[in-house]
C-alpha cells in the first residue's frame, strides 16, 4: 500500500489535499503531520473523515530535526512513505522577525529534502507564485532569481526554499507547484488580499481598487488541490515547477464590480494609491486583513503567470478551473460573515 506523507495539517491547503487523495486513490493511506498546538483540530478533522481508518497523524514540528519525531516514528516514515507533500513552507512562521520566518520555512523545506533523500520518494513541493515579488511582465514557470525584491520576509523565504527543492532536480524526483491567489473554500482560512476587495465594497460603496486594469488570477483552493493532487501524480512532473492558474484572469475593476454586486452596492470610480494607504491603516483592518497591504503591493508589479507545463497535464485530465462568476458568490458570503465575526 502507498504512503502519502502530507506536511502542515489542518492547514487548509494540506487539510484539501489529503482530501483529494482519499477520494481519488482508495488503496492509499495518507500520514500527516501536525504540530502539537494542532494536534485536536487535526484529530477532529480526521474524526469527520468516512476515510479516517487511512489517516495517520503524526506529532511532531514542521522544522525541527527528522520533523521532531522519535527515532521509531521517523524511521517508519522512511520505510513507509512513497510520495512526499511538503506544505507547511507555505505557513510556517508567515509573520515574525525576518530571521526567524526564514528559519523555519528553510528549516521545514530542508526536512522535507532529507526525507526524500532517504527515501527517493517524490518530493512534490507547495511554493506560491508570488516567489516573483517585484517582477512585472510575464513570470515563466522555469524562472526563479530573476533579482527581483520581495514585499515580505515570508515571500523571500519561500524564494530561499524554492531554490533549496530545485538544486534537488538532478538526482531525486522533485516537483515544484505555484499556485497564484487563493480563494478559501468551505468555510476555510480566507486569503486576506482578495477579502480586501469585499471590505471595499461592503464598507466603502462607490470606491475600487487603484490599478483597475491590473489581472487578478483568483483560484478556488479546492480546485487548486485537485490540480497539485493530479500534477504529483503525473509520470512528466519530476524536474518541473508548474504555476497553478485559473487560465482566465479578470481586471481588479472587472472582479470588483461582480463583488459590488454580490453586496448589493454599485462600483464607481478609482480609490487612489494614498487613500488606499490611509484605508490600510484604519484601527482594526490589519487584524482582520494583515496581508492587504501586500495584496495592493502584488496588485502594482502587473505580473502575469504562465502555466503551459500545468496545462500540459491539467488539460488531458480535463481538469480546468471554474468560472469566476460560478464560485465568487459562495466566497463573498463567506468573506461577509467572516468580517461580521472579526469586527475591528
Amino acid at each position: 500500500m502507498e504512503v502519502v506523507f502530507v506536511t502542515g495539517f489542518p492547514g487548509p491547503r494540506a487539510r484539501l489535499l489529503a482530501e483529494a487523495v482519499l477520494a481519488e486513490e482508495p488503496d492509499t493511506q495518507v500520514w500527516l503531520l501536525a504540530d502539537p498546538s494542532a494536534l485536536a483540530d487535526a484529530a477532529a478533522v480526521v474524526d469527520s473523515w468516512p476515510e479516517r481508518r487511512r489517516v495517520r497523524i503524526l506529532e511532531g514540528d514542521q522544522a525541527g530535526l527528522d520533523f521532531g519525531l522519535s527515532g521509531t516514528e521517523y524511521l517508519e516514515l522512511v520505510e513507509a512513505v512513497t510520495l512526499i507533500h511538503h506544505v507547511a513552507g507555505l505557513h510556517a512562521h508567515r509573520k515574525g522577525p525576518r530571521a526567524e520566518v526564514s528559519r523555519r520555512i528553510r528549516g521545514a523545506t530542508q526536512e522535507a529534502i532529507e526525507l526524500t533523500r532517504a527515501t527517493g520518494a517524490r518530493l512534490v513541493h507547495h511554493s506560491t507564485a508570488f516567489v516573483s515579488g517585484d517582477r512585472s511582465g510575464v513570470v515563466y514557470e522555469d524562472q526563479l532569481d530573476q533579482g527581483q525584491s520581495f514585499f515580505t520576509p515570508a515571500q523571500e523565504a519561500m524564494a530561499e526554499a524554492e531554490a533549496q527543492v530545485r538544486r534537488e532536480m538532478r538526482a531525486n524526483e522533485v516537483v515544484v507547484l505555484r499556485p497564484t491567489l487563493l480563494l478559501g473554500d468551505r468555510g476555510m482560512a480566507l486569503e486576506a488580499g482578495p477579502s480586501l476587495l469585499v471590505m471595499l465594497a461592503q464598507g466603502f460603496p462607490g470606491l475600487s481598487l487603484p490599478r483597475p486594469t491590473a489581472r487578478l488570477d483568483l483560484v478556488p483552493i479546492g480546485y487548486a488541490m485537485r490540480a497539485a493532487h493530479v500534477i504529483a501524480r503525473a509520470p512528466a512532473a519530476p524536474g518541473k515547477t508548474f504555476h497553478i492558474t485559473s487560465g482566465a484572469p479578470q481586471t481588479t475593476e472587472r472582479v470588483f464590480e461582480l463583488i459590488a454586486c454580490e453586496v448589493g452596492e454599485r462600483a464607481a470610480p478609482s480609490l487612489s494609491a494614498g487613500a488606499a494607504e490611509v484605508l490600510l491603516r484604519t484601527p482594526g483592518l490589519d487584524r482582520v486583513l494583515g496581508e492587504a497591504r501586500t495584496f495592493l503591493q502584488q496588485l502594482g508589479t502587473g505580473a502575469t503567470y504562465d502555466a503551459r507545463n500545468a496545462d500540459r497535464i491539467l488539460g488531458p485530465a480535463d481538469l480546468r478551473c471554474p468560472d469566476l462568476e460560478a464560485h465568487l458568490p459562495d466566497w463573498v458570503r463567506r468573506v461577509q460573515d467572516h468580517l461580521s465575526s472579526s469586527g475591528p
